[in-house]
């Protein structure tokens, strides 16, 4: 019988050291979980801070881009006008403010297929330089224009827009 009661006790340390053991490892994990929410949270508002800072910076370019004296363009994933500088207004004779604008409508027929597939390029790669094309202004004289051009991307990775600086030759 003391046998037995010896290996009771036994098994009973053990069972002890084991709960301790356990809770140990559960204080150690609920620390690292805390860190880890803190780290998290930490993250998100750094790259809150980040996106606030691109956003602010996007606005500082566009701000540079609208004071510049070549013609610079902003347009939708079809073509309209989303804005323009003053130099593009003067360049084409359209104001995008009073009226709709489409950019790919001005362009000469025989530049048309030349022209998709320039903006096809520009839509897969992003970017594309030195596209020269012909296009009507408002009051239908011709212009040979240079253009270099960026897609702009949503949030997600979407293009939503294009920008472009047009050289009148």
């Amino acid at each position: 019988m003391n046998n037995l009661s010896k290996k009771v006790e036994i098994l009973e340390k053990a069972l002890e050291r084991e709960k301790k053991a356990r809770k140990k490892a559960e204080d150690i994990l609920e620390e690292k979980s805390t860190e880890l929410y803190a780290l998290s949270e930490a993250l998100k508002t750094s790259n809150q801070k980040l996106s606030h800072l691109l956003k602010e910076k996007t606005n500082q370019l566009e701000d540079v881009f609208t004071n510049i004296l070549d013609a610079y363009v902003v347009i939708d994933i079809s073509g309209y006008v989303l804005t323009m500088n003053d130099a593009a207004i003067q360049l084409l004779g359209f104001d995008h403010k009073k009226e709709n604008v489409n950019l790919i409508e001005l362009v000469k027929p025989e530049f048309k297929d030349y022209t998709l597939n320039a903006f096809r390029t520009l839509y897969e790669q992003g970017t594309f330089s030195n596209y020269k094309a012909k296009l009507l202004t408002k009051n239908n004289q011709e212009r040979i224009v240079q253009i270099n051009a960026s897609i702009i991307y949503d949030d997600n990775g979407k293009p939503i827009a294009a920008q472009g600086i047009a050289r009148h030759h």
